[in-house]
């Protein structure tokens, strides 16, 4: 699949505020498909080795660590929260095993839920909050019944400027699905870099905490990768 590389775009991400008094956060939840199919060639492995790298460039960047709240959910048979919200300063990686079923529907439904609650408790403490940034990764598809309809959902949420959805896939993925989840890009992830990726959603973080009101934020995309054609 071809596709668009670093050296030919820079991709814009959104930025709000909702009102606060105080310290700026910033939601950040990460959806891993962790169905059977990750088992193949360790890729489940490389998942949780990128999801330790990024929590140690989240905890080596002195403004993301305390700006950043992370929450991780697994999608494998069932859906759950694998690591509940922590700031960046605190998070521990989940070590994720694979297996089951491909439930992104049902997933990206309790990311929103997610975001929506912890919107509303940072605002209610007294800080400010950016828009909420839901990642999702997987290397195939969704198959649940109504996952059609909860891709809808994350649309209208888009629209309604209460999240931004950055759909990843791997090689395997079918990219025109995991498209229905956003408004925007969905982005490919050549030869399975799982721990690229996952430096990348680090670095983004890092971009967002440092953003201001309504400011469009533009990223670099590393070579591992790109927007399809």
């Amino acid at each position: 699949m071809s596709g668009t590389h670093e050296s030919d775009i820079q991709i814009e991400i959104a930025n709000r505020q909702l009102e606060g008094r105080s310290a700026q956060r910033t939601p950040c939840v990460i959806v891993v498909d962790s169905s059977i199919s990750m088992q193949d060639n360790d890729a489940i492995g490389e998942v949780n080795r990128g999801l330790r790298d990024f929590e140690a460039d989240l905890k080596a960047d002195a403004i993301a660590r305390d700006r950043v709240r992370v929450l991780v959910i697994r999608a494998g048979g069932d859906v759950s929260v694998a690591r509940d919200w922590t700031d960046g300063s605190d998070f521990r990686a989940p070590s994720l095993s694979a297996g089951g079923s491909t439930p992104l529907g049902e997933a990206m439904k309790l990311a929103l839920e997610q975001c929506e609650d912890q919107m509303a408790r940072i605002v209610a403490s007294g800080n400010t909050c950016t828009l909420p940034y839901i990642i999702l990764l997987s290397d195939g598809e969704p198959n649940d019944k109504d996952w059609e309809e909860e891709a809808k959902a994350c649309r209208r949420a888009e629209s309604a400027a209460n999240v931004f959805i950055m759909p990843f896939g791997t090689e395997s993925a079918t990219m025109s699905k995991l498209q229905a989840f956003t408004n925007n890009h969905a982005f490919l992830l050549k030869g399975n870099s799982f721990r690229e990726f996952f430096r990348f959603v680090a670095r983004t973080m890092r971009t967002v905490t440092r953003s201001k009101p309504r400011e469009r934020l533009r990223l670099q995309l590393p070579p591992t990768i790109e927007i399809p054609t």
